[in-house]
């Protein structure tokens, strides 16, 4: 009897700081993924510091709620649309959803069982937007949507330079490579006063993306013969292609020069280096 008086007790218990939790919090619960929080008019993800730490952050959605509910959805990053599935209810990480490009919807829930790195980077984007009036969006928002959307491609364009450049053995490329990352930490702490969006974005998801891929086929070349004449050409290219690049940078802070032009008249030459790593690469399979 004294068992199940003790059973019955600790039940009772447990109920109690269970539904105190549902006062405190309200309408709350943790999904599969640890980063991610479903409660009311707040978003928590996970953001990587400088140094690579990943750091959970939390943030009000009360003003963007606000937002919502007099103009319906807005516009983010990655041509995503943002909307609330019920337009009457709170904003969470289940009522809020997206829309991409092909028409697809999911909610930010869904994303983060999906993509958590997708996830990470629109909770950052909100967070980024998150204590802007209607007046500052009308006015800044492709701004906003535009400069996060180049600090994702440079983060990524990071990623693999440094992949490459622990990897690399030619002194020059290994120098060029990390003055090409010091380039683009730069532009990330100096984001607001980038004068030329379109040319950032440009340099990042075409130029500097079609150098790591003929650094990366260089690298598999040079393993084979880094006497042939083919793999001391392809050193000889990839040096002048970070030479047309790394200058840049610095044009991208000023209003009126601009060496993007010279960059530009290259993208043939560029073009045909790419398309000639790849076809020696393929030879080299066929051996």
């Amino acid at each position: 009897m004294i068992k199940i008086l003790l059973l019955i007790t600790i039940g009772f218990a447990l109920f109690v700081a269970a539904f105190m939790g549902t006062i405190i919090f309200g309408n709350s619960n943790t999904t599969n993924n640890s980063s991610i929080l479903i409660k009311d008019n707040s978003l928590r993800y996970e953001k990587i510091d400088r140094n690579g730490k990943k750091n959970k952050r939390s943030f009000s959605l009360t003003q963007l709620d606000k937002y919502l509910r007099k103009h319906k959805e807005i516009d983010i990053i990655d041509n995503l649309i943002l909307y609330k599935k019920d337009i009457d209810k709170a904003s969470n990480a289940n009522n809020l959803h997206l829309k991409d490009e092909n028409g697809k919807t999911y909610s930010l829930k869904e994303l983060a069982n999906q993509d958590i790195n997708k996830y990470n980077e629109v909770c950052g984007f909100l967070e980024k937007i998150s204590d802007k009036d209607d007046l500052e969006l009308d006015f800044r928002l492709k701004r906003y949507v535009s400069e996060y959307n180049n600090l994702i491609l440079i983060n990524q364009n990071i990623k693999n330079l440094k992949q490459l450049y622990n990897k690399e053995t030619d002194i020059e490329i290994k120098e060029k490579t990390k003055e090409t990352i010091n380039k683009l930490d730069e532009c990330k702490e100096k984001m607001n006063i980038i004068q030329k969006d379109e040319q950032l974005r440009k340099l990042n998801d075409y130029y500097i993306k079609m150098l790591i891929e003929i650094i990366e086929n260089y690298e598999i070349l040079n393993k084979q013969d880094n006497n042939s004449i083919q793999t001391t050409q392809s050193k000889e290219k990839i040096i002048s292609i970070f030479n047309l690049i790394n200058p840049v940078f610095d044009s991208l802070y000023l209003k009126e020069e601009n060496v993007f032009d010279n960059l530009e008249a290259q993208v043939n030459s560029l073009q045909d280096l790419a398309n000639q790593s790849n076809q020696l690469l393929k030879e080299i399979k066929q051996k």
